[in-house]
């Protein structure tokens, strides 16, 4: 009789592998990832402003079943969780339901995140009584707000769609079921954040993420709706908001404050990486945070092109080519595990606005408290950019 396997214990071996790895800074892993961003598709129905998809279309892809056929024996066995989309909209994908059931069936905590547009009441029933982990892209409370950043939506429509989310949630009460809201927040909406509350009430989300503005690759017209543009405005409506979800059913999650003309810069000591591992205590870094992305995430974009995280814009190596181990150990890979957690990080990683990178979500107060050789160090890699750009 042949032993069936013990899913969580091959987990938390390949996860205790990864934790050591990471606070021994390693470059060449034994452990697999922990997490995984597929992107079935790159393609979409909507042209978001605030997408770089939208200013720098891509050639369409899907993901090749072959390529999935081999994560599936290499790495599905090993994942916590899985996220299915990136820069395409995944329910454009006919194959997406499919996919999400095989990393289901592994014990992956699979999750997507959508614009909402193609949602049915039965797929959103089904994805309910699955347990997904279900993010909601929504940058406006009103249709107004709504339009003006996603101008292909129809508002009410997804609203009206995602209120059955009560219903349904009562008729599969221990399913794992979660709903999260996805607010980019900008210039053009910041002030919709804290009616945001009442949004999520109404369609039974469980928490709201106000999420920072990804300037890498947008252009400088839609790069300067960043809020660091209007730090004032936004730290009020981010109070705001703070005391509104005091008293409602929905879980607000900010971005750190951002720093007031003659106000001492915001504390950002206490940040912490996206899995809460402890910080690196013996790491030469000036940053407020130590990122794990790269000892245990890797996004697969739908034409095989493999990255170490949703905002680094090159390719490590791609499926069609190599195998996962060659890129996932190659020395691309290698180079960013050896400097991202150093003095002298790569330039997208001093870009990034994530909170759980090395800024902690908040750049341009790093930036502005980074040692002379640090800030030098970035002045000569912009001057290398312009050079190659001509």
């Amino acid at each position: 009789m042949v032993k069936p396997i013990d899913w969580e214990q091959l987990k938390a071996e390949n996860e205790a592998i990864a934790r050591q790895e990471f606070q021994g800074q390693q470059t060449v892993l034994t452990a697999r990832p922990l997490f995984l961003q597929i992107e079935t598709t790159n393609r979409c129905n909507f042209n978001c402003k605030i997408c770089e998809r939208s200013h720098h279309p891509p050639k369409p892809h899907m993901i090749d079943m072959d390529i999935v056929d081999m994560l599936e024996e290499n790495l599905f066995p090993y994942l916590r969780d899985s996220s299915l989309q990136s820069f395409g909209e995944p329910l454009t994908d006919p194959n997406f339901d499919a996919l999400l059931e095989r990393m289901t069936a592994h014990r992956i905590h699979a999750g997507f995140t959508t614009n909402g547009s193609l949602m049915t009441e039965e797929r959103l029933e089904g994805y309910v009584r699955a347990g997904v982990f279900l993010c909601l892209s929504l940058d406006g409370a009103t249709a107004e707000t709504y339009n003006r950043i996603r101008p292909n939506g129809n508002f009410e429509a997804i609203v009206a769609r995602f209120a059955q989310v009560p219903r349904l949630r009562s008729l599969y009460p221990d399913s794992g079921f979660k709903l999260r809201i996805h607010f980019v927040a900008t210039t053009q909406n910041i002030d919709d954040l804290p009616a945001m509350l009442e949004v999520g009430e109404r369609i039974g989300a469980d928490e709201i993420e106000a999420l920072n503005l990804l300037t890498l690759r947008l252009p400088a017209t839609v790069a300067h709706w960043s809020l660091e543009h209007d730090p004032l405005r936004a730290n009020q409506r981010f109070r705001e908001a703070q005391e509104k979800a005091l008293t409602s059913t929905v879980t607000l999650k900010l971005p750190p404050y951002y720093d007031e003309p003659d106000t001492p810069p915001v504390d950002l000591s206490e940040a912490r990486n996206y899995i809460l591992w402890p910080k690196l205590t013996d790491s030469p870094s000036p940053y407020p945070n130590s990122c794990s992305d790269p000892w245990t995430l890797a996004v697969i974009s739908a034409n095989g092109d493999v990255r170490p995280c949703c905002v680094w814009p090159y390719s490590m190596g791609n499926l069609h080519r190599q195998s996962f181990e060659e890129i996932w150990n190659g020395p691309g890979w290698q180079k960013i595990r050896r400097r991202v957690n150093s003095r002298f990080p790569q330039r997208p990683c001093k870009e990034c606005t994530l909170w759980s990178g090395i800024n902690a979500g908040r750049k341009e107060t790093v930036q502005k408290q980074l040692p002379f050789i640090c800030r030098l160090h970035s002045i000569g890699q912009e001057v290398a950019r312009i050079f190659r750009a001509h």
